[in-house]
């Protein structure tokens, strides 16, 4: 069992147990570990494309994140994000959204139905960390593609 949590890109070498020292409890460490991978996924509001185009750059972004996390997916997958990190992500997505014929409440849906087929996705791919995927990536890209194209083109003809 490792004695030392070591995050290479900024030099530091911390205790395990002191890091208790800088958050409350387990479940708090839980939350920021969450809030620290999800928030890279927040869309650039100043990018300008039809909502379809901003939906899918986002989950395909957050699946990047996700891969490149693969210890963090299963918390992920059974804890939700902040409220202030979900605000963070889900602004840029509702604005793109004003123009369609969904309720603030279907946007939120959609939103939600994005993520969860990401993060589902993502832990079928690597959930099983610190084992290899058990199908090449090629697959997994593509099984992604043809369930998010599903995904955004069942919402588009719903609510254009």
């Amino acid at each position: 069992m490792l004695s030392k949590f070591e995050k290479e890109e900024n030099g530091i070498c911390v205790e395990a147990a002191s890091l208790y020292h800088h958050v409350p409890n387990k479940e708090a460490l839980i939350q920021q570990v969450i809030d620290a991978v999800s928030i890279k996924a927040v869309v650039d509001e100043a990018t300008v494309l039809p909502w379809t185009q901003t939906f899918h750059s986002f989950a395909t972004n957050f699946r990047n994140i996700l891969k490149a996390h693969p210890g963090v997916v299963p918390l992920v997958a059974i804890h939700s994000v902040s409220e202030k990190t979900g605000a963070k992500l889900a602004v840029p997505l509702i604005a793109v959204m004003e123009k369609t014929k969904a309720s603030p409440e279907e946007v939120l849906f959609i939103i939600q139905s994005i993520a969860v087929f990401v993060i589902g996705h993502a832990l079928a791919e690597v959930g099983n960390c610190p084992d290899r995927p058990t199908a090449p990536a090629e697959y997994y890209n593509q099984w992604f593609e043809v369930g998010l194209t599903a995904l955004i083109n069942g919402f588009e003809q719903k609510y254009e």
